[in-house]
């Protein structure tokens, strides 16, 4: 049970230390923010108290000496400095280390405490008194600065599954008699007969009158640790001035820590059923349960082909019935692997950051659109190649202050994430307001290394395209950061495994802008069915523009909408023996290189996709992203449109829709 609820820790804690971080970085750009300040120091606040609760010590320790220098912050008697925020950036990065035993001495965090302890100094030669090591004691002792005494109404009533983390209510109710006068009223109304008890569960609330001469947020620290386990409201009814005697009908009468009376509910405060608002649950348990959706799915499809066969009224209904709880359950259930965007790209603020310092630039990052959703699987697979095209945009497109000012910039350059829905994908924008890409430049080197003929007539957008080439780079110098050779090339291989797709825009002196367009999940796809000889292949339906009749002209070329369209034979790749009919079919797709028209046998129409993985053997399979199995039980595979018509085409710019 312990281990259980230690890994519990780990989750919570990595969630609070990826709001630290933002906190941090928000401060930087607003110092005198305190609700910014109280964010940080609650973060670390939290970490330090359930981590003494769940044995991890040496992190409670640790987080308690920084929590002190927070704590100055918080008081007013400590800036939120550049050093600060440095401090506890590495201070974050530390205790997320011991979280996974990646530290195997206590050096770097000896260090960290000695620079705590040295921005702490006061101009006296003093250290800052620190906060009380009690992790259930609230940290500080500042009262009201007007000296006035407050009194307090508040309202505690811990959820059902309070005690099931082994917290104890009395604890808190002990803290808060420490902050001042207290009378507590408890109310019983809500336990049940004692043969519907359950042992675990809470029944109790609590209603505390508080003559304090401290602030509301004092008193919301106490809760801090339990914040989502009750129901806690503060509400100030009194405020008599420091001057002042306090009157007698003002007076709260001195009772004990617990008057044990049985009372009625306040009837201007009706107390509401707790109910969870969130349910934390295991990834894993996620992926299974779209994998028994994805069964259904297949299921419900050799229903529907049993239908076509034996179409009695009866059963039809029952396939009506079958297909629309299906289709709204796939829905659920994808939905629940969604996650915003920003959840995953946050950490890049740090990166920019770190970056910059390094690099001596100074360089600032923006979020858009960070609310659009995208599948938490092909979230982890994008941070890889976004962390790349980040670091790309700080390390090769953003200038030097000098170099900036010298251009008339300003001298603090911009990295901009943009993501947005677009039809059944998401687009995802990673721009920077540098020097650009130099076209010249990037054909140069492609015809150093032979990528191209030195005679070659390339389009911007052709020579863009080159810097995806493997090993290619127009670095002058191999840097810790980058210009290594290897990056885009890579990119465009993880962004093509994902069904996506990849393109640089850019402009000289004012900046590059690399452009992902990805499918919003791999586990169930919309996909439109169609045949090659006697086998059936699925195209993903994200990446179908329109589907026409195959008309080539005398010289083999299709004209479509006023244009030349690009064309790949589906026969000719699959090696088909037989006679082509008379009539094929075009399907339009979107690829890296524009519009291609797919040439297939017939296009047979929709069809809900649960998408396997071959496996090993097929892995050397260009073009294949996986199969799916029908209703007949045969298996259709699932085609990577990207690399096949891309591979086909390179070298080729596609015209534009």
């Amino acid at each position: 049970m312990i281990d259980k609820f230690q890994e519990t820790f780990r989750e919570e804690a990595e969630e609070l230390l990826e709001t630290l971080q933002a906190s941090l970085l928000e401060l930087e750009s607003n110092s005198e923010s305190s609700e910014h300040i109280s964010a940080v120091f609650r973060a670390m606040h939290t970490i330090k108290g359930s981590a003494a609760m769940f044995g991890f010590h040496e992190i409670s320790e640790f987080a308690h000496s920084v929590e002190t220098m927070l704590d100055a912050v918080r008081a007013g008697t400590l800036s939120a400095s550049s050093e600060m925020i440095d401090i506890t950036l590495a201070s974050r990065d530390h205790i997320l280390d011991l979280l996974h035993d990646n530290v195997q001495s206590s050096e770097v965090g000896s260090k960290l405490v000695e620079r705590v302890q040295q921005l702490l100094q006061a101009p006296t030669g003093e250290p800052v008194e620190a906060p009380k090591s009690d992790a259930l004691v609230p940290t500080t002792e500042p009262t009201a600065t007007d000296g006035a005494e407050r009194t307090y109404t508040i309202a505690f009533r811990p959820h059902e599954g309070y005690f099931q983390n082994g917290s104890n209510p009395v604890l808190l109710l002990a803290d808060l008699a420490l902050l001042g006068t207290v009378r507590v009223q408890v109310h019983c109304d809500s336990v049940p007969p004692l043969d519907q008890l359950v042992p675990d569960h809470s029944y109790l609330s609590w209603t505390v009158t508080l003559t304090t001469r401290h602030q509301e947020n004092e008193i919301r620290d106490v809760f801090l640790f339990v914040e989502g386990q009750s129901d806690i409201e503060v509400q100030l009814i009194e405020t008599i001035p420091a001057d002042n005697e306090l009157p007698e009908y003002g007076r709260i009468a001195e009772g004990g820590l617990l008057d044990e009376t049985r009372t009625q509910s306040i009837p201007d405060r009706a107390v509401q059923e707790a109910t969870a608002a969130s349910v934390r649950v295991p990834a894993e348990k996620l992926d299974r349960l779209v994998d028994l959706v994805g069964e259904l799915v297949t299921l419900q499809a050799r229903l529907e082909q049993t239908v076509e066969t034996d179409a009695t009224p009866e059963l039809m209904a029952i396939n009506e019935g079958f297909e629309r709880l299906i289709s709204d359950l796939r829905d659920r259930a994808m939905s629940m692997r969604m996650v915003p965007i920003a959840t995953g790209i946050g950490r890049f603020r740090r990166l920019v950051r770190d970056l910059s310092s390094e690099l001596g630039k100074q360089v600032g990052f923006e979020i858009e659109g960070g609310e659009t959703e995208l599948d938490k699987s092909v979230m982890d697979r994008m941070l890889d190649p976004l962390v790349h095209i980040v670091r790309n945009s700080v390390d090769h497109g953003i200038e030097t202050p000098q170099v900036r000012h010298d251009a008339g910039k300003s001298e603090q350059g911009l990295v901009k994430l943009i993501a947005r829905h677009v039809g059944a994908s998401v687009e995802i924008r990673v721009s920077d307001d540098g020097a650009g890409l130099d076209p010249e430049q990037i054909l140069q080197r492609a015809i150093e290394r032979n990528l191209v003929e030195r005679d070659a007539n390339l389009s911007e957008a052709e020579i863009y395209d080159l810097v995806f080439h493997a090993g290619f780079s127009t670095a002058a110098a191999v840097t810790a950061v980058s210009g290594r050779g290897v990056g885009m090339d890579v990119v465009r291989r993880q962004v093509q495994a994902l069904g996506g797709t990849v393109r640089v825009e850019s402009q000289v002196g004012q900046g590059a802008t690399t452009i992902m367009s990805i499918p919003l999940t791999l586990a169930i796809i919309d996909g439109l069915l169609v045949r090659v000889d006697t086998t059936r292949y699925v195209v993903p339906l994200a990446n179908v523009i329109e589907c026409v009749e195959y008309q080539p002209d005398a010289s083999g070329n299709m004209q479509h909408r006023e244009r030349v369209l690009p064309i790949w034979s589906a026969r000719e790749h699959f090696g088909s023996l037989s006679d082509a009919p008379t009539l094929q079919q075009v399907v339009i797709v979107r690829t890296a290189i524009g519009p291609v028209g797919v040439i297939v046998d017939a296009v047979i129409g929709g069809h809900q996709t649960v998408i396997k993985n071959l496996g090993r053997l097929y892995n050397a399979v260009g073009g294949i992203s996986g199969a799916t199995i029908m209703g007949d039980g045969e298996v259709a595979l699932v085609l990577d449109v990207q690399r096949l018509v891309t591979r086909q085409n390179d070298g080729t710019k596609a015209a534009q829709l």
